[in-house]
């Protein structure tokens, strides 16, 4: 009994490898694993040289891996290198960005004081087109402003033209007004003159009425004192 082989089942022999059943029992069919009862006699032996095997294969693989991880490293910092540049290429563009916006920024600043003073400037031009209510403004075609001022003009000129009638015309007025207070002051003298004269007739008129009277008077006197009567 000491010396009989331990055996293992394809279950326990999985579990020692770390492999699944099902590929244990490939393997006892590739090697022509002897069975009893119907189950495959693993020995430590067999498992001995499986795991050999495993280790065997599984040196190229790692070095196949490594290998494969150095060009995957590789890979990485030239990926990171490249990273790298674009970060500075990037840094560069926003740097430039910035600068470019700080640019504009200033520009559309600048501009916004113009239309602002422009706006200003219009605001003012059209206070002076401000209109009462019997006021009106007329928008003209430059062929119909043409005329409006060659029909101004016209009107300026025989505007001009009455106006010098009307000065001619209150010049005559005057002298005739003036004509007139001459008249009638020589007329308001002349009669103030000919009352004079009257007066003086008539001051005369009584003096000789006065006079012929007392004359009278006194020529019937002296008839009286001669007795004129009786003759």
């Amino acid at each position: 009994m000491t010396n009989e082989i331990k055996t293992y089942s394809t279950k326990e022999t999985a579990e020692i490898l770390g492999i699944k059943e099902r590929a244990v029992q490939t393997r006892c069919k590739k090697d022509n694993i002897r069975k009893k009862n119907n189950k495959y006699l693993i020995t430590d032996i067999i498992i001995a040289d499986w795991k050999q095997k495993e280790e065997a294969n599984a040196k190229p693989n790692a070095n196949a891996n490594a290998k494969q991880l150095d060009i995957e490293i590789e890979a990485l910092k030239l990926e990171n290198l490249s990273l790298k540049s674009k970060v500075i290429e990037l840094q560069k563009e926003i740097k430039f960005e910035d600068e470019v916006s700080e640019s504009l920024d200033y520009e559309y600043e600048m501009q916004i004081k113009d239309l602002e003073k422009e706006i200003t400037e219009l605001k003012e031009e059209l206070s002076t087109y401000e209109i009462t209510e019997n006021e009106r403004i007329e928008v003209f075609t430059n062929e119909e402003y043409s005329l409006f001022q060659e029909r101004l003009i016209e009107w300026r000129t025989q505007q001009k033209d009455s106006e010098h009638q009307q000065e001619l015309f209150d010049a005559k007025i005057l002298t005739l007004e003036q004509s007139a207070d001459h008249y009638k002051n020589s007329y308001y003298y002349q009669r103030k003159q000919n009352e004079k004269f009257i007066n003086m007739h008539e001051k005369l008129l009584d003096t000789i009425q006065l006079n012929s009277k007392e004359g009278f008077v006194k020529t019937v006197v002296e008839a009286k004192n001669t007795n004129w009567t009786k003759e």
